[in-house]
């Protein structure tokens, strides 16, 4: 399997191929306008890159907050009633099925005096 030739080697210029795979962007062209033309489309495609980044996070930040906007999260666990330390009468029941006086006692304690 070979690598096909690129397309665009014919039309690059050898300076600026040799300045390319150099990672050398700065050849100088000798003419003084070029130079300050290429400068000039450098800086604003960096200052364009910086408001396209800030746009889309700002889009971002929109899209993630509508998204969790309307959504109320609900607790998987279920609250527990506070330990008093004082167990039901089914609980004594099922502990002492053969102790009614205990169970009584434990019945009287959950019914409201009045």
């Amino acid at each position: 399997m070979s690598i096909p030739e690129p397309l665009f080697e014919k039309n690059i210029p050898p300076k600026v191929e040799e300045g390319m795979f150099a990672n050398d962007f700065s050849i100088s062209s000798g003419d003084a306008q070029e130079d300050n033309n290429n400068v000039g489309m450098i800086n604003r495609s960096i200052a364009n890159n910086k408001i396209v980044e800030a746009e889309e996070e700002e889009r971002d930040r929109q899209e993630f907050t509508s998204i969790l906007g309307d959504i109320e999260f609900q607790n998987p666990v279920a609250p527990t009633p506070p330990n008093t330390g004082q167990v039901t009468s089914q609980q004594v029941a099922d502990l002492f099925p053969n102790d009614p006086t205990t169970i009584a006692a434990a019945r009287r304690r959950e019914t409201p005096r009045g």
